[in-house]
């Protein structure tokens, strides 16, 4: 009852993400190619240094999703790049394609060569009254990890497992029965799952006033206000701000709609789980590649998510990352742009950083970084 709960506080969110978003567009108009160009990198470099032990995999995922982005027509004076001869490639690598392929077409893969298992499912019990006051009892708790949050969702690249970490790291050591963690404690589920429903509300603030996006879904919201000739950035709150409201008020109302869904068909949606998991594989393979078909009605669209679907599985196998890669295709079409954009103002190094929000972005860059080789070194001194 915990997990529904939650969608109360998300719903907190969401007014906070309104008037987050409306400040940043006020200082968007400061955000300059050079700004944005910076902006981004920053995203990048949060994203690769956010997967600890595997900070040098996720980098060469992340550049390999910046590669991927540079295949077909090159945005400023449309030459084609490593398209070596073949005009289907001319178009580019599709994000959606991509995305459907690491993610939903490898899963298949994963349930497919697994055991055909399925589990029994027991019923879910409790009401909205008891979660409602299970919630009240760790309000401090779920105040806490809704502010990690929302602080972790504005910063492009941090996502909902960091937030997560922060807050069920938070939770457990205030607690005052931190030994009953990992055993289902109200406040650890609160804590990970308030954070994880605060995160997507807040990375829209980046998304819509800068067109950065702040994790996967983000990512795949902005190949979709592509798709609709919705661009986000500056101009889309002077320009279409009836747009974003009604964008936040969808995101409000379907929160509800799902609270009251769920509390209904819970016990009915947990019968999934007694599905065999091959005809499971079967059903999203499937729909996987009528999704992808139906994007361009393209069957070489299909054949490149099935590659990467196996890409995808390998990387799962490997326990590698996947996101790097999506958010490396999405920041780095906007760093190409922005940086190609800026060069033809700069004529010194310094030059790029001049302006006062972009020598603070390059300094945050410069502390992160040596953050991290701080952290590096301290790990190698204590190391025996």
């Amino acid at each position: 009852m915990a997990n529904s709960t939650h969608h109360k506080t998300d719903n907190n969110t969401q007014t906070w993400g309104v008037l987050g978003s409306y400040v940043l567009a006020l200082i968007a108009p400061m955000f300059g190619s050079r700004e944005i160009f910076l902006a981004a990198l920053l995203g990048v470099i949060l994203v690769v240094l956010a997967h600890r032990g595997q900070v040098l995999a996720a980098g060469m995922l992340a550049c390999f999703g910046i590669w991927l982005n540079t295949i077909g027509l090159e945005p400023i004076q449309y030459s084609q790049r490593y398209t070596f001869g073949q005009s289907w490639l001319s178009g580019g690598i599709n994000l959606i394609v991509v995305v459907l392929g690491l993610f939903a077409v490898s899963q298949a893969f994963v349930l497919l060569t697994g055991p055909n298992e399925s589990s029994r499912a027991e019923p879910v019990r409790g009401g909205l009254l008891a979660g409602f006051k299970e919630l009240a009892v760790y309000k401090r708790v779920a105040s806490v990890s809704a502010s990690f949050g929302v602080m972790m969702g504005m910063i492009p690249g941090v996502g909902e497992f960091t937030s997560q970490f922060l807050s069920y790291t938070y939770a457990q050591k205030t607690s005052k029965t931190p030994e009953k963690f990992g055993d289902g404690a109200p406040e650890g589920l609160i804590a990970s799952e308030t954070a994880n429903n605060a995160v997507p509300a807040a990375a829209m603030i980046p998304l819509l006033a800068l067109g950065i996006p702040g994790e996967a879904l983000t990512a795949m919201m902005l190949s979709v206000f592509y798709v609709h000739n919705v661009v986000p950035g500056p101009g889309l709150f002077q320009n279409d701000m009836d747009f974003v409201v009604a964008l936040y008020l969808a995101l409000l109302i379907l929160n509800v709609l799902v609270l009251v869904f769920l509390l209904f068909s819970a016990n009915i949606l947990l019968k999934v789980i007694e599905i065999p998991t091959h005809f499971i594989g079967i059903a999203v393979l499937t729909l996987s590649f009528v999704g992808v078909y139906s994007l361009r009605n393209s069957a070489i669209d299909c054949a490149i998510a099935g590659a990467f679907g196996v890409f995808g599985f390998i990387l799962k196998r490997l326990n590698l990352p996947i996101v790097p890669i999506i958010l490396g295709m999405v920041l780095g079409g906007i760093m190409e742009a922005k940086l190609r954009t800026s060069m033809m103002r700069v004529k010194t190094p310094f030059d790029f950083i001049e302006r006062p929000i972009a020598m603070i972005l390059f300094i945050i860059i410069l502390l992160v970084l040596a953050s991290h080789v701080r952290g590096l070194w301290k790990a190698r001194k204590s190391a025996p």
